[in-house]
């Protein structure tokens, strides 16, 4: 997620859908504007619940997603 206003965002996925995030500081090639790009990974139904989110509270974000094929390191459980 690429947004101006980080900490609703941030919240949201911290409270709302128990998960965590890494957040970095970027600068827009064609603009030069300073965003927060929010790290996070999700399962399908919580991407929809953040997607969700975004749209009804109208934060003014950009959205990528990917689907991933596994997903090891701390927090998560090997299968």
């Amino acid at each position: 997620v690429i947004c101006k206003d980080v900490e609703p965002i941030q919240d949201f996925i911290i409270q709302k859908l128990d998960r965590g995030a890494t957040i970095s500081q970027g600068r827009g090639a064609y603009t030069g504007a300073e965003r927060s790009i929010i790290f996070t990974t999700l399962t399908r139904r919580q991407a929809s619940q953040l997607r969700a989110y975004i749209r009804q509270n109208s934060l003014q974000a950009f959205i990528t997603m990917s689907n991933t094929i596994d997903v090891f390191g701390e927090g998560f459980s090997s299968v």
